[in-house]
């Protein structure tokens, strides 16, 4: 995760908490598209709306750095993550066969910044 965070155009997030790393949200920046890489969140910091929190500051980054749409990849069997990501506002705009390996099928997301 260091090398995409600090890789050129990435937009990173990190939530701290008494000095220990509890969230983090990395994008890459491909022209005016941000694509969230990962985001992650500590077990113990879960449905506290940090995510919530680490995805609109990622998106506000994206946003000042020119970017005019996020996409990202979910799990297609992760369903907690597909009800997260819409209801921040993500649509469903595609699917990947196999994206994480055999079997392991990934639908696509976007949300395109209003003007």
């Amino acid at each position: 995760m260091k090398d995409f965070a600090e890789a050129a155009g990435a937009v990173s997030v990190l939530a701290v908490s008494e000095g220990k790393l509890v969230g983090f949200c990395v994008v890459q920046m491909e022209q005016q598209v941000g694509y969230v890489v990962t985001l992650d969140v500590a077990t113990t910091w879960r449905r506290q709306g940090l995510a919530r929190r680490l995805m609109a500051e990622v998106e506000a980054k994206s946003r000042a750095e020119g970017g005019v749409e996020m996409a990202l990849h979910v799990y297609a069997e992760n369903f907690g993550a597909i009800q997260f990501y819409e209801s921040i506002g993500y649509g469903r705009v595609g699917s990947a066969e196999a994206f994480y390996g055999h079997g392991l099928d990934a639908l696509i997301y976007a949300k395109r910044f209003e003007s």
